[in-house]
């Protein structure tokens, strides 16, 4: 057999490398390696899992709390209302009581 292997590695983006093979019969293959959490194997998934994971959830947690606490200051501002409102309404009531008598 005279078939040549041909190998010629190119960066596609910074941490990422592709690795194409080629031989004299046309075959071509491509190999992309990626390190840009760094490390290999199951490390590498668990870094990502990782940082997807806590991506995500802070902000939902962010936003959650915000919502809640704009809920609690409108009930805590609604109910401040109201005891004002009923205390002038009982004070209303006691001086028509009292002019009454």
């Amino acid at each position: 057999d005279t078939s040549s292997t041909r190998e010629t590695t190119m960066a596609i983006q910074a941490s990422t490398t592709a690795i194409i093979t080629s031989t004299s019969t046309s075959t071509t293959a491509l190999t992309t390696t990626s390190n840009s959490l760094g490390g290999k194997g199951n490390n590498n998934s668990f870094k990502k899992t990782l940082i997807i994971s806590l991506s995500t959830a802070i902000p939902g947690v962010l936003i959650i709390s915000i919502v809640i606490g704009v809920l609690v200051k409108k009930r805590a501002a609604r109910g401040v209302l109201d005891d004002v409102v009923h205390r002038l309404t009982n004070i209303k009531k006691r001086k028509k009581n009292f002019v009454e008598l």
